[in-house]
């Protein structure tokens, strides 16, 4: 594997948080699994852009509780929308904006993470 193609994986901590990072030459990608594995930061290294809009001033990273308004989580990043993004029923189930999986917190595999892949499972409720 040449230097260019190496996968650095290192985690880090942000406001209290564990944040696991992908990083190689070209891309480096950060995840909160807590935060239903929020993806906070996906930079082009040989340029240095952030892709993922974050609020002016400091990133702010909170929890957030099944059925909270998404409009009141961090609003930043990348979320998972599982297994609906817009409010609905299924099978006579209210089914909450963005989903169910955003406002729980994933797992990270650990045995996964030793062998440099970032797997985050979450056990859904349907």
């Amino acid at each position: 594997m040449s230097e260019r193609n190496a996968t650095r994986v290192f985690t880090r901590d942000e406001q209290g948080f564990t944040v696991p990072v992908l990083q190689n030459a070209a891309v480096e990608l950060a995840v909160v699994a807590e935060l239903g594995a929020k993806v906070i930061s996906l930079v082009n290294r040989t340029s240095g852009r952030e892709w993922l809009w974050h609020p002016p001033g400091a990133l702010a990273l909170f929890r957030n509780r099944p059925g909270d308004d998404f409009a009141t989580s961090t609003i930043t990043g990348w979320d998972e929308c599982l297994p609906t993004i817009a409010p609905c029923e299924h099978h006579g189930r209210a089914l909450p904006d963005h989903g169910e999986v955003w406002s729980v917190p994933w797992q990270l595999d650990d045995d996964a993470w030793r062998r440099g892949v970032l797997k985050t499972p979450v056990h859904l409720t349907i």
